[in-house]
């Protein structure tokens, strides 16, 4: 039997933070390419490697504070120039602590004493050098959170494929839909035949929905839930009912695919009603005052019905929803759950103009 190949164990730097690795990467690159510099400047090659022995630990140990120092203060949440000052301030007080490090250390080891002006130039090179790192850090941890942030998106773009691919599948829905239409065969044909087109509709409509180079719009979403509920309606007859109030102007912009549908579902299974106290869906589609979209799924049966209403900031239990929304629409949409007296609604104000 052929073993498969045994990887190696990672190495004792590939197990330190990818922070550090940076962090002493570079202080070392600065350390071997600016050690030609103190050579000349203070003459001897043992005076240089003391300097080089004394700053190389200050200045992981400053840099490392200004780490700290910028996930504690924030600068890149704050306006532009604010920013920039405090940046500033930060390696200017990083590179004052640096050169009064540095002086005594550098005596203690024996390098001859400089002029004023050279211990000035120190200075502002130091304070140089805190400054590129500091935007070499921040330049970095950008380059990270976008690829973080394309990452997460593609992610999500394949949940919600494979929710797509869930509800185009489907046996649970499939095997009751067929169920179903075979009890009603023989008792009533007309009933068989209407939920046999309505299912043969919903599945082609969950084809379409799949097609990539087809944009998904409101339109297509109302469709399916109206498919899908019509089948329901005639599998539960009387004890459902549904209620349409759509602006028609508004049907053909676009949303993603599969945002009402669960919502619909999830109302139908977990809500059930009966003849004599039928469960109502309202399907709303209307414009807002504001320039939104307001899309809601609303039942008549709050899943507590003793229990005091929610607010509208209820936690949303949606998440696979939010996060299709949050890549298609990010910044431009508010989607809560709430209930009151009467009812309990999923509701999504969009806006769909950038």
């Amino acid at each position: 039997m052929i073993q498969p190949p045994r990887s190696s164990p990672p190495s004792s730097f590939a197990r330190v933070s990818l922070f550090w690795q940076l962090q002493l990467a570079g202080w070392v690159t600065y350390a071997v390419l600016s050690f030609p510099m103190k050579l000349l400047g203070f003459g001897s090659p043992g005076s240089a490697l003391a300097v080089t022995a004394c700053q190389l630990p200050i200045g992981l140990a400053l840099s490392t504070g200004l780490r700290r120092f910028y996930l504690w203060a924030r600068p890149a949440d704050r306006p532009l120039a604010r920013a920039f000052a405090m940046v500033l301030l930060a390696c200017a007080v990083a590179g004052t602590l640096d050169t009064l490090g540095s002086l005594p250390l550098n005596r203690l080891l024996g390098v001859p004493d400089r002029s004023a002006l050279v211990d000035s130039a120190l200075y502002f090179v130091r304070a140089a050098v805190y400054l590129i790192w500091s935007l070499g850090y921040f330049a970095i941890k950008a380059q990270l959170s976008a690829r973080a942030q394309s990452l997460h998106a593609a992610v999500a773009g394949e949940k919600h494929r494979l929710e797509l691919l869930r509800y185009q599948l489907n046996p649970r829905f499939l095997a009751q839909s067929l169920k179903a239409i075979g009890q009603e065969i023989d008792q009533n044909p007309a009933a068989a035949n209407a939920m046999t087109r309505c299912l043969a509709e919903f599945y082609q409509g969950m084809l379409r929905q799949n097609r990539a180079e087809t944009p998904a719009t409101i339109g297509d979403e109302i469709a399916l839930v109206r498919t899908y509920l019509e089948l329901e309606r005639l599998r539960q007859r009387d004890a459902l009912r549904v209620v349409y109030v759509i602006d028609e102007s508004l049907l053909n912009l676009p949303l993603p695919p599969i945002v009402l549908l669960p919502l619909v579902e999830k109302a139908v299974r977990q809500r059930r009603g009966s003849a004599q106290e039928p469960l109502t869906l309202t399907i709303t589609v209307q414009p807002r005052g504001d320039g939104q979209i307001l899309i809601e799924v609303a039942n008549s049966r709050r899943q507590h019905g003793t229990h005091q209403p929610f607010p509208e900031a209820a936690p949303v239990e949606n998440i696979d929803i939010r996060t299709s929304l949050d890549r298609h629409y990010p910044g431009r949409h508010r989607f809560t759950q709430t209930q009151d007296s009467l009812s309990e609604r999923a509701t999504l104000c969009l806006s769909v103009a950038d």
